[in-house]
């Protein structure tokens, strides 16, 4: 329709990706609550639209592969991820670095997505 579900899921990364940043700064409650509130908003739009994306991307007959094979990988990352973050912060004593890490990864898929919208647009013509 007008909204293209790979857009989505590039503004989607970027706010969601500005959100662990932020919590670095929250020194009061009600911030910290914000803050979560919006990073689950932007990123719950980002798994909203998972599907749409891998059908635009791969097409309807993949669909299955596609997405199981995303959930592998989407769960490896839950698995690994906080222990390696939980390593960090145990060698480098600063809990801070393991969000600044989080925002980058989160900003860099957020430029990956944002480059496959691009090349997607630019072979469609």
């Amino acid at each position: 329709p007008c909204v293209d579900p790979l857009m989505v899921t590039t503004v989607a990364l970027f706010l969601g990706g500005l959100c662990p940043v932020l919590l670095c700064f929250c020194d009061q409650y009600w911030a910290f609550l914000i803050v979560c509130v919006l990073f689950g908003a932007f990123l719950s739009a980002w798994v909203a639209v998972t599907s749409p994306v891998l059908v635009e991307m791969c097409g309807l007959d993949l669909l299955t592969s596609a997405f199981g094979s995303l959930t592998f990988i989407r769960g490896c990352a839950a698995l690994l991820g906080p222990p390696m973050a939980g390593f960090i912060v145990d060698g480098t004593g600063d809990l801070d670095i393991a969000f600044y890490i989080s925002t980058g990864l989160l900003l860099t898929s957020s430029v990956i997505c944002l480059l496959s919208w691009i090349v997607e647009k630019r072979t469609r013509r």
